[in-house]
């Protein structure tokens, strides 16, 4: 059964808690998506820190140094695990 696109988009209003419901299969593996959800809340912390550093440091004329520069520490000090 496939999901329209409507019914996947998300709404300011919506609650962020309630997933799609989705079938199993090829493309959607619940494993997998287990793997994504535990390294993400384990990066939950840093990647918020990361996020207010950028915020923090705004830049224009799409000249998105700073940025670079504070992706490229964080990516060398919280490399991924493959």
């Amino acid at each position: 059964m496939a999901i329209a696109q409507a019914e996947v988009l998300w709404r300011p209003e919506d609650d962020y808690r309630v997933k799609p419901t989705l079938e199993e299969g090829d493309v959607y593996r619940p494993d997998i998506l287990a793997v994504i959800d535990a390294a993400v809340d384990s990066l939950s912390i840093d990647l918020r820190e990361l996020n207010l550093d950028i915020h923090d440091h705004p830049e224009i004329k799409y000249e998105e140094r700073y940025v670079h520069n504070a992706h490229l520490y964080f990516e060398a000090c919280k490399p991924l695990q493959t």
